[in-house]
């Protein structure tokens, strides 16, 4: 079933790209934001790859006029966020930084383009993470979960002040467990390569199209249904 077209961000690799993938193939148009301005292996005309980093505003302002000038947004999917080892005790200031202005600052310039470009969107879906509901288990990751429950925060207050405005934007968060095959698998150790140990444990874990179908679902609901939170985790997985 198609849920009409939007945009996708983080649309490069992980969830957001298995995401795209899919959305191409149930008949969307998407127009698919990220800094790498790609979407690897998949060769699309319903697809338009755009260069954006969520962390500078003008940008994404800009961006997002343009895909509302290309094509009806419906709704908008945020798959963006980074994680790093970055433990207090040890100078990771450049992994902090990048984790505060990625995850919270970004979270803050979405939505902030969104009042001002798309206010009456019907959907707005953020990826978070478990770590916004408990401080993750991952050693060294403490910033990522601050990051991920500041967000979380955030888009709570959002929800609440467009249902209290009357608008029919329906915001909801999924907030997945380990996920393999991710920027923060590849690049958790970007900033301590002298650090080695598997963040992921023994266990099984989801894939990103476990998550990407159910952001499909969620966005298949209809117009008076709002799926606020899913909290979604391996089962093997320690809560």
């Amino acid at each position: 079933m198609n849920m009409g077209d939007g945009i996708v961000l983080g649309a490069s690799s992980g969830i957001g790209r298995v995401l795209v993938e899919c959305l191409a193939e149930s008949g969307s148009t998407i127009t698919a934001m990220s800094r790498r301005g790609s979407v690897p292996g998949l060769n699309s005309p319903s697809v338009f790859p755009q260069v954006v980093d969520i962390r500078n505003y003008s940008a994404l302002l800009l961006a997002v006029s343009a895909a509302k000038e290309r094509h009806e947004v419906r709704f908008i999917v945020n798959c963006v966020g980074v994680g790093f080892y970055a433990p207090v005790g040890a100078d990771y200031s450049t992994a902090w930084n990048e984790i505060l202005s990625t995850n919270i600052v970004g979270v803050l310039n979405l939505l902030s383009a969104v009042e001002n470009i798309l206010p009456d969107i019907e959907h707005l879906v953020h990826v978070s993470s478990m770590a916004a509901h408990s401080i993750s288990r991952v050693p060294g990751n403490v910033c990522y979960s601050a990051s991920k429950a500041a967000a979380r925060t955030i888009m709570e207050d959002y929800r609440r002040t467009v249902r209290e405005g009357g608008r029919r934007t329906r915001v909801s968060m999924i907030s997945p467990g380990f996920v393999e095959g991710t920027e923060f698998t590849n690049k958790f150790f970007k900033y301590a390569d002298h650090v080695t140990f598997d963040p992921y444990g023994s266990h099984a874990n989801l894939s990103p199209k476990d998550v990407a179908s159910l952001i499909m679902n969620i966005l298949l609901q209809p117009l008076h249904i709002l799926v606020g939170d899913i909290l979604v985790l391996p089962s093997e997985q320690p809560t």
